[in-house]
């Protein structure tokens, strides 16, 4: 038989009192109506479903079977409609982005809004990581995205990779600074002109290292190790505006990407050289490779593509 809803409700609340009584009155029916519903239940098996002891019901094995099953079946009806909801209501898509420090700000001042106003049904997701902490999370399917900084150096062929922007890695001094006696036209050096230099010169300076775990700091790794730089002293700074200002005040060389200076016209005391060995680097996306972009995550890298690229999205 499949039991209906009272007769679950009555049977389960007089095996929880483990007395007619106590369960008629639990139910809001009287004994007598309560009596005869288990009795016509017990005819209706052909098995006795409790054992009587001085008014205290005890299940019988009968019993016991009948209410794991009648159980079970609440169980199932539940599981059931939560499924049948799930199924019927529109689900919220999420669009999970990783990047690091320095490119996570530029995602929701210049990128979200846009993705807010033509997709406004999908949730949007900002995780700011280190670079190998990021690679881990899209390996574990916790992220959809990751914008990325990555060298020669770096291996992802087991991925796929957009490419969003290309520059080289900007040492940025100020115009007191005494590495500036080697930019031969200061009134020409800017941003999207700057001056290639030896990375000998870096002997004996002071260099925002950025701290452990960014990707900034395997650079410099490399740079130390392969110009053997022992002199050259490291100040680790996270945030992106430090590393300017303490550049304008001559405390330190900064050591940035160009794509990341967005408004070179706010640092008129700021030089910039350059140096493409060992720094030749991107900008990009990742994602795994075989997996089939969605519409938003297309458009986010064409977004982040002009961000990167220096342009204003559209």
């Amino acid at each position: 038989m499949i039991p209906d809803e009272r007769t679950c409700q009555y049977f389960i609340t007089i095996a929880r009192e483990k007395n007619i009584s106590r369960a008629a009155r639990s139910l809001y029916i009287s004994q007598p109506t309560l009596s005869r519903f288990l009795t016509g239940l017990e005819k209706e098996l052909g098995t006795p479903l409790f054992i009587r002891n001085n008014g205290i019901l005890s299940p019988t094995p009968a019993g016991e079977l009948f209410f794991q099953y009648i159980t079970g079946l609440k169980g199932m009806e539940s599981r059931f409609s939560n499924d049948l909801s799930s199924l019927l209501l529109p689900q919220k898509q999420t669009l999970r982005i990783g990047a690091g420090s320095i490119t996570s700000p530029f995602l929701p001042e210049k990128v979200f809004p846009i993705l807010h106003r033509e997709y406004p049904d999908v949730e949007l997701s900002l995780t700011e990581d280190i670079h190998v902490h990021l690679l881990s999370r899209m390996e574990k399917g916790e992220l959809d995205l990751s914008v990325l900084v990555a060298s020669g150096a770096d291996t992802l062929s087991n991925r796929f990779v957009k490419v969003l922007a290309r520059a080289p890695r900007l040492f940025i001094i100020s115009r007191s600074h005494p590495l500036a006696s080697l930019v031969a036209c200061p009134e020409e050096n800017s941003i999207k002109n700057p001056q290639k230099f030896s990375l000998h010169h870096l002997e004996n300076q002071t260099l925002v290292s950025g701290v452990p775990g960014q990707k900034i700091c395997e650079d410099i790794s490399q740079i130390i190790t392969k110009y053997r730089l022992n002199n050259l002293s490291l100040v680790p700074v996270q945030n992106r505006k430090t590393n300017i200002a303490m550049a304008e005040c001559g405390l330190a060389i900064a050591f940035l990407p160009a794509i990341y200076v967005t408004k070179p016209e706010n640092h008129p005391d700021l030089l910039y050289l350059y140096s493409d060995d060992p720094l030749a680097q991107w900008c990009m996306t990742v994602r795994h490779k075989n997996s089939r972009l969605t519409p938003i995550e297309r458009r986010f890298i064409d977004l982040a593509s002009a961000v990167f690229s220096g342009k204003e999205p559209v």
